[in-house]
């Protein structure tokens, strides 16, 4: 009988196809799933739609193993929503593999919650509250100052041998964010981390200070419309890339 219905589950999986775990939201770091990017992406776009909070991974290419390093969730209404990473976490996957990518997502429902006072009282914005949600999601494409701060954090303080890179996925697509080595060099040579990390939250803040919102809106609806990836915000620190979630599959 034993046989019978191992032989039944085997033929089912052949049939079916075979579907690996997908990545969720969990409590605390380390939990790993193996899949490829392309099948994760599609985790990410559900868990964009659908999650509460923030959550972080380290995806290693080789052998395709997402680790979970978001330890907690920040959500401050009215301010923003960030999660911590797994410090040591992070330090024995450098050890481990020679390339990482650091994915997060934005989530639509922790973006409104961010947004709430504003979609409760508009007041002089001359915008409605739909109108007030879309341009939050739409901005939600770019990675935050704190997030470039991690990223230049990441690149500067672990291994500077090995290849990192940066990815949030939002509501339209996955945004690529990589910080351009010869022109970030002199914050890493600051030893101080208090020091680091304010200078590297000011230089994400002034970048954020040239963003033209109907510049966004127009190469995130161009990139959606042509499948095809777009730069954003051009700065001399970072590289940004959107990517829609149609040219991904």
């Amino acid at each position: 009988m034993k046989k019978f219905l191992l032989a039944a589950a085997l033929a089912e999986t052949l049939l079916t196809g075979f579907h690996p775990p997908q990545l969720t939201i969990t409590e605390g770091s380390g939990t790993v799933v193996t899949k490829s990017e392309k099948k994760a992406v599609k985790d990410l776009q559900q868990l964009v739609e659908t999650a509460e909070v923030e959550e972080a991974w380290a995806y290693a290419p080789v052998p395709q193993r997402w680790h979970d390093i978001g330890t907690k969730t920040n959500l401050i209404e009215g301010e923003a929503v960030t999660v911590d990473n797994d410090k040591d976490l992070i330090q024995t996957l450098v050890k481990q593999y020679d390339r990482l990518i650091f994915y997060h997502i934005h989530p639509e429902k922790a973006i409104l919650k961010v947004i709430k006072p504003m979609l409760d009282n508009p007041g002089d914005s001359g915008l409605t509250s739909p109108e007030i949600a879309y341009l939050a999601q739409l901005s939600a494409v770019l990675p935050s100052s704190n997030d470039l701060a991690n990223a230049l954090y990441i690149s500067c303080r672990y291994d500077q041998k090995k290849l990192y890179h940066y990815k949030v996925a939002s509501l339209y697509g996955i945004t690529d964010y990589q910080p351009i080595k010869e022109k970030v060099s002199d914050f890493c040579s600051e030893e101080d981390d208090f020091v680091f990390l304010f200078s590297a939250q000011f230089l994400g803040e002034s970048i954020f200070k040239d963003l033209n919102q109907s510049k966004l809106e127009e190469n995130v609806d161009s990139s959606i419309a042509s499948q095809k990836s777009v730069a954003l915000l051009p700065n001399k620190y970072f590289t940004i890339t959107f990517t829609p979630y149609s040219a991904l599959k």
